[in-house]
């Protein structure tokens, strides 16, 4: 499947993830969604592809990360799928990329119990907090630099299901274990 799809993904991709562990289901669960977690696509001057995401559950590591995609999907434990965002990928769209990695870089993993409670209501309640970032608070982040979201809405509020239905294209499977 991975193979099948890699040469369609482009870099801002969301890379949605359908978990099979318990905090997975919980997420799922609370937001009324199939899916868990959310990575976005960035292709390397080389080919290759990675997935930025932040992450708590990743090899041990905690926080914003950067790794190949094609281990990332193959380690996961659960459905990996992509769907393509439809944007101009131009010279705007590279810079502000950069932008944003470089703000995000080292970023730890959400502390605030409440903050990820209350994008499970999608609550504009509050302000953008980037002290620590979970998974569709990062993507959201890209999004929003890239007009896809407003900017009176903060990224906080989005979860990984809504950030799907929102990116209304079709579901391409990297992995499919259901």
């Amino acid at each position: 499947m991975y193979e099948d799809e890699r040469a369609k993904i482009k870099t801002g991709d969301p890379i949605f993830f359908k978990g099979n562990s318990i905090a997975s289901k919980v997420i799922m669960a609370a937001s009324g969604g199939d899916v868990s977690h959310v990575g976005m696509a960035i292709e390397t001057r080389y080919g290759i592809l990675l997935c930025a995401e932040s992450t708590s559950r990743n090899k041990g590591q905690d926080g914003v990360q950067v790794n190949t995609l094609r281990e990332r999907v193959r380690g996961y434990d659960g459905d990996v799928f992509t769907k393509s965002l439809i944007v101009s990928r131009d010279e705007d769209f590279h810079r502000l990329l950069e932008a944003g990695l470089s703000f995000m870089r080292g970023r730890p993993y959400e502390k605030s119990k409440f903050e990820l409670a209350l994008s499970v209501y999608h609550s504009p309640i509050g302000k953008d907090d980037f002290s620590s970032i979970f998974c569709s608070e990062y993507y959201a982040y890209f999004l929003r630099l890239w007009t896809w979201l407003p900017v009176d809405v903060p990224v906080n509020s989005y979860t990984p299901a809504e950030l799907c239905n929102l990116i209304q294209t079709e579901r391409r499977y990297l992995k499919k274990q259901s």
